[in-house]
């Protein structure tokens, strides 16, 4: 016995509500019949053919909107007529707009919560961050001058070069001499100052001191640190070697991260120290130090002290100290 697939489609005409739909049963364009050893591909096939024929209604018809079409697929029997047959609606979809705006409105509500509490602090870290950065990759050409005690060529930075500022002197010749008022250009890193006011209070006796090197150094063991060295001499003595907290400081900073902000570590002071007062101006000329590429925890800065040369080597240790020692120290010729 042969089986009918009825194939019924919904049609309404523009503008008719859907209670008032007509049902195409045309059996000729609608119906597809299974005969017995048909294999079900080739009945698929027959069927989809029959659809084309639907085409003919399409003049007076249109089809609904996809999440309202209605299909229903029948198997009758041989002497079941199409119009017979019953049919079945989908149920009409729920409407789940309601369910995605509360979530979404949750989301806003989170991330309105977070940012209140912990944006400021985030804002601050990054801030932090960014200058650390900017720190740990500063460099200047070797030949850069970053403290000038020659008087035509200290005046010459400071006019032309918003970077420099003026650094003070007092020097004499001996005890009983006047004291000779000078006044030397000072590079300072505007990186440097503004991460400084973040980190935690560190002391040192240098007033506004001219940065001579500010790179990112690694131990021998490792330890990546940020190093500073700052240069400023003090009083109306003058010393031609480079003494922690007499003329210069070393900062060490352990680079700090979004859950730890940068840390200083302390550096020791030398208490003895000879000092002197020089008979002719020293007129100190530093270069802007350099890393050394082939030596991570090693840099060295170029300076000159009475039309001498020199240079300064400087070697980050494992206990976070920095060492600087001279080649060969200038001397003051009588």
């Amino acid at each position: 016995m042969a089986k009918v697939f009825c194939l019924r489609r919904i049609y309404v005409r523009k503008g008719q509500r859907k209670k008032d739909a007509v049902q195409v049963t045309d059996p000729s364009c609608f119906h597809a019949v299974f005969v017995t050893g048909e294999s079900e591909k080739d009945f698929t096939a027959k069927a989809r053919r029959t659809r084309s024929c639907a085409k003919k209604y399409q003049s007076d018809f249109v089809k609904l909107s996809p999440s309202r079409r209605v299909k229903s697929m029948t198997m009758l029997s041989s002497n079941l007529t199409p119009s017979a047959a019953p049919l079945d609606y989908a149920p009409a979809p729920r409407n789940r707009r309601w369910i995605y705006r509360v979530i979404f409105a949750s989301l806003l509500l989170g991330l309105a919560l977070v940012a209140w509490k912990w944006g400021p602090t985030w804002w601050r870290r990054a801030e932090v961050l960014y200058w650390q950065h900017q720190c740990l990759q500063f460099s200047l050409s070797p030949d850069t001058v970053v403290y000038e005690e020659d008087p035509t060529e200290a005046a010459a930075l400071l006019a032309g070069n918003p970077e420099y500022h003026p650094y003070p002197l007092q020097r004499r010749s001996s005890m009983q001499a006047a004291v000779s008022p000078a006044t030397a250009a000072a590079f300072g890193v505007s990186e440097w100052n503004k991460l400084t006011l973040v980190l935690s209070r560190s002391y040192s006796p240098l007033i506004n001191p001219a940065v001579i090197f500010l790179h990112e150094r690694i131990s021998p063991a490792g330890h990546r640190r940020l190093v500073c060295v700052r240069y400023g001499p003090q009083g109306d003595t003058f010393s031609a070697q480079f003494v922690q907290s007499l003329n210069c400081d070393t900062f060490t900073v352990i680079p700090g991260t979004w859950s730890q902000p940068p840390i200083y570590t302390p550096q020791g002071w030398e208490f003895d120290v000879l000092t002197g007062w020089p008979r002719k101006p020293p007129l100190v000329r530093i270069f802007a130090g350099q890393p050394d590429p082939n030596d991570p925890a090693h840099f060295t800065i170029r300076y000159r002290i009475w039309g001498q040369e020199d240079v300064l080597d400087g070697r980050l240790l494992d206990n976070d100290q920095v060492t600087l020692t001279f080649r060969k120290q200038p001397q003051e010729n009588n």
